[in-house]
Order: structure tokens, then sequence, then C-alpha cells
């Protein structure tokens, strides 16, 4: 599938809904595309492999303390960070991940607070990041989290480092509104509703209608403003079948099945369905950003980006580029 084919999908979209000026919403200029790379204990990332064209901020992950809080002395991070924010991005390091050591939890707890806060600030500012990224399980917000990242906000508030986090509604719970309303950025983790672990739950991981229930939640039941508020869209598809690989990138699924620019689940040949979100849903889902006036979307993660014409981010990109109005489908 080429560039045309996600043209194409896109003058699809919303080529034939005319409506009146009055009815359009105008582009915001401000609108954010984040991505998530992950970052290798051994290695850096080499940068030029990565479509960057059109993002605006980019969070590696997941960069982890020892037990003491001490973070990884690696002196080709800061020219890493260096490259990327010449290229005009934001540039945040993201703590947490889906296997995050547990010793975090104790970091946090009110005795070792204020220690692990200035190893966390130091750690920015020595190599140039512009904030602090969470993204951490359920398992670690627990009742310590909440005065950890207002404490957390306070301190890094005085050398205007943003705080954001990837957060899920049902893991969101124990942390309060107030708090909540401290973080410069949420992205909504709108995926993974099921998946192989769950083999009688079989269906779509992230569905449409998740990322409005998800939306719902965080602004009109915990008041967090739509300017704070980014849509997290998977790059990534999951398969149900006892012989079907569980996970499969974005640039994978576009490569083997031509198919997939049409569809939202595939029959796969080894037995089993492979379930993720065509071009046409993951535009859908752009579009439903920017209607409803929310800072942007996420992406996870760019490292799963087709390359090339065939890349979501680039598409995305020429999106902004070629419309001056948004169309209200829905």
């Amino acid at each position: 599938m080429g560039r045309s084919t996600l043209n194409f999908l896109w003058i699809l979209l919303v080529g034939c809904q005319i409506v009146s000026p009055k009815t359009s919403l105008e582009e915001k200029e401000d609108f954010m595309v984040v991505g998530y790379v992950m970052v290798p204990h051994d290695r850096l990332i080499d940068i030029d492999t990565l479509e960057l064209e059109g993002l605006t901020d980019i969070n590696l992950a997941f960069i982890n303390p020892d037990p003491r809080g001490n973070f990884p002395q690696r002196e080709e991070l800061s020219v890493l960070v260096g490259s990327l924010k010449e290229k005009g991005l934001r540039v945040y390091f993201s703590l947490g991940g889906n296997y995050a050591p547990a010793h975090l939890k104790t970091l946090m707890h009110k005795e070792n607070r204020e220690v692990f806060l200035d190893q966390l600030m130091n750690y920015a500012l020595r190599n140039g990041f512009d904030g602090l990224d969470f993204s951490l399980g359920h398992e670690l917000i627990d009742e310590n989290f909440d005065p950890f990242l207002r404490a957390a906000h306070k301190k890094f508030q005085t050398h205007n480092l943003r705080i954001t986090a990837a957060l899920s509604a049902w893991s969101s719970n124990k942390i309060s509104d107030k708090t909540l309303s401290l973080l410069d950025c949420i992205y909504i983790m709108s995926f993974d509703k099921t998946g192989p672990w769950n083999p009688l739950g079989f269906g779509q991981h992230a569905p449409m209608e998740m990322v409005k229930e998800d939306y719902d939640y965080f602004h009109n039941k915990r008041n967090i403003p739509a300017h704070k508020l980014l849509i997290g869209m998977p790059l990534y598809g999951r398969a149900f079948g006892p012989w079907a690989k569980p996970s499969w990138g974005y640039s994978e699924i576009m490569e083997q099945f031509p198919e997939a620019a049409h569809q939202d689940r595939i029959q796969l040949p080894e037995g089993g369905v492979l379930y993720f979100n065509s071009p046409k849903t993951l535009m859908e889902k752009v579009n439903y950003s920017k209607r409803i006036g929310a800072a942007g979307v996420m992406l996870w993660s760019l490292q799963d980006d087709a390359k090339g014409e065939d890349s979501f981010l680039r598409a995305i990109n020429d999106m902004e580029k070629k419309r001056p109005y948004l169309v209200n489908i829905f």
C-alpha cells in the first residue's frame, strides 16, 4: 500500500462530506503529534531510520533508575536529545513501561520522595530533556503516586520542565482530580481493551467506541480540559488463535496484507484472527481528535510505523498540510 492509497482513504473519509463554514472546525495550529520510541539499554536508536516529519514531541521509553534512584550515565544520550531538538521536537524521557522495575514504587514513598525527585530533575536537566513522562502500570499507581506527582510538578515547574503521563481510564482512579489537573498533557491509552491474554474475549483491541468512552471519562468525569488530552493510537495489532503470533507491528501488517488498508481484521493463513486499526480507522481517530478540540494524538510506537510512503505519521503530516478546515463526519 502506497501513499496514494492513504490519500484516497483520507479523501474517501472527508472529501464527500460538505458542510457550511459555520459547522466546520478550524484546525488548531498547535495540534500535537506525539510518538513513543523504545530506547534499548545497550545502545541508542538511529533517528535516521524513523519517520519524524510532522512529529511535535517524542518520548524516549523507557529510561528507569536502579534501586537507589540512579539513572544510567550515557553521554551520547544528550547528543541524541540535542539532535532531536534541532529538528524542532520537544523531547521527554519516559519512566515506567510494561516491565517497569518494582523498586519504582519504593522510590516514590514519602521517605525517598525528595531525593528521587532531585535525581529525576537533575537527569532531565543534564541531558537537555524538556520534561518527564510517566507511563506506569496499574500496580505502580498506589496511594503514594498522587503526592509524588504533586511534589514532582512543584519541583519541575521551577525549571520550566513539563510533566506528562500515559494513562488508561481504569488505572487512574487512585489519582485525584486536582493532581490530574497538574499534568501538562495526558496521553489516553485507548487500546488493549482485550488481547490474546484473554482468549475468550477475542475482538478489536482498540475500537472507536473505546476512544469516545475514554475521552468522556477524562474530560467529563475527571474534568480535564480538552487542550490537555491526546488520543492514543496503536500502531500494532493483536492476534487470537493457538498458532498465531500475538503482536504485529503496523509496518508488518501493511507489508504482508494489502487488504489491511480497507479493514480492521485479517483471517491469518495459519489460523486465528488479527485485529488492528486500518489506515481508515486511524484517520477517523485523528479527525475525531480535531473535532472535539483535543490537544492531539499519541502514536505507540514510532518503530512500528511503516517506512516511506506507507508511513502513517507521514499521512497525518500530509493531511495537516492539505486540509485548512476539519469536517464533522460524526
